[in-house]
């Protein structure tokens, strides 16, 4: 029969051999399986490019202004008759946008155009009712596009019928001696590419 100290002892002695056998396991455990973890934080930015396309600094519908210069005692000042001829410049702008655009210019809302009145643009007739500009403009960048009119003294080609439109626009009274018409410009950003754009426009039918 064991006495007290000797069941003592052998309780001791089991602690132990537990307490050893869990330290190897243990080490044995976090030799196989532990490896280094951590985490690094990064911050993500971006810029929005600019998008600032304008026409002569405004933006929609713009003025124009035909104005003839003959001696005001041939054709009164500010007025247009057969004979007369002049240009305007429409300014698109992009010179605060950083995206490039395609953009278009419409012409609409005509009244009393007289029928022999002439546009042109580099010296290629453009007819306002049927035609427009289109064009590509790079960020940064400003097109002034010129356009020529001409309201022929004579219209050689079928002066038969010329005289009498002429002389037809020219008898109208009142508000039908006003001639209006728009031009507005839209424009949209082109699709980004690895290709460069260059600045350019052309005449196309207002389909």
């Amino acid at each position: 029969m064991l006495e007290g100290g000797e069941i003592m002892k052998k309780k001791n002695i089991g602690i132990f051999l537990l307490i050893l056998l869990v330290g190897v396991l243990g080490a044995y455990i976090a030799g196989t399986y532990a490896k280094y973890t951590g985490t690094v934080a990064k911050n993500g930015t971006a810029t929005i490019a600019k998008w600032a396309f304008n026409s002569d600094n405004t933006s929609g519908n713009i003025d124009i202004t035909l104005s003839p210069t003959p001696d005001a005692t041939t054709v009164a000042t500010d007025k247009i008759a057969p004979g007369t001829s002049g240009s305007f410049d429409i300014v698109v702008s992009n010179e605060n946008s950083e995206v490039g655009i395609n953009y278009e210019i419409i012409f609409g809302s005509l009244a009393n155009v007289p029928t022999n009145l002439i546009f042109k643009i580099g010296g290629t007739a453009v007819t306002p009712a049927t035609q427009k500009i289109t064009g590509t403009l790079p960020a940064g960048q400003t097109e002034t596009i010129s356009l020529d009119w001409e309201w022929p003294y004579e219209t050689p080609a079928n002066s038969a019928a010329g005289d009498p439109a002429d002389i037809a626009n020219g008898s109208a009274t009142g508000t039908n001696l006003n001639m209006s018409f728009t031009a507005t410009i839209n424009g949209t950003q082109v699709p980004p590419s690895t290709s460069a754009i260059t600045k350019t426009y052309s005449v196309v039918a207002n389909s």
